[in-house]
């Protein structure tokens, strides 16, 4: 649109710019009362939490294994946070709060190598060490 045609009067545009002004006051206090409303739950001193920021596409390409892969999922990043480290030992303590059988984790991680979201070192008789990776670009994009 070419405004130097406009032909509006000074009392129109104006008035266009304080209803606008009006609409953009309203909208602001909105999402401020929708802010203060209820606050985003946070973990109290002594409770669980798992760490962030992570990698959208890498927690993506995990729930696309179906099943527990969720659980699993987030026992990694939780595992992964609490340690602070990169690989992490996955226990069947850790496996059981998270309500996910040893039978489900082992093919899981499976399907999470074949995905290239972790390298396992397995060890007969103890927990799976798991290095987290980054997923590659080709893969995702592929999907």
């Amino acid at each position: 649109m070419d405004l130097t045609k406009f032909r509006g009067t000074d009392a129109a545009v104006h008035g266009l710019l304080d209803l606008q002004q009006a609409l953009r006051s309203k909208t602001k206090t909105a999402q401020q009362k929708a802010t203060t409303d209820q606050p985003i739950p946070r973990h109290e001193q002594g409770d669980r939490f798992v760490r962030g920021p992570i990698p959208y596409e890498w927690l993506r390409v995990a729930l696309a294994a179906g099943g527990k892969a969720g659980n699993l999922a987030w026992a990694i990043w939780w595992l992964a946070g609490m340690q602070q480290s990169n690989p992490i030992k996955l226990t069947g303590r850790v496996l059981r709060d998270f309500n996910i059988s040893t039978r489900a984790a082992r093919r899981l991680l499976v399907d999470f190598e074949r995905d290239d979201l972790v390298e396992v070192d397995r060890q007969r008789g103890r927990g799976p060490i798991v290095t987290l990776l980054t997923p590659t670009t080709e893969r995702t994009a592929d999907e």
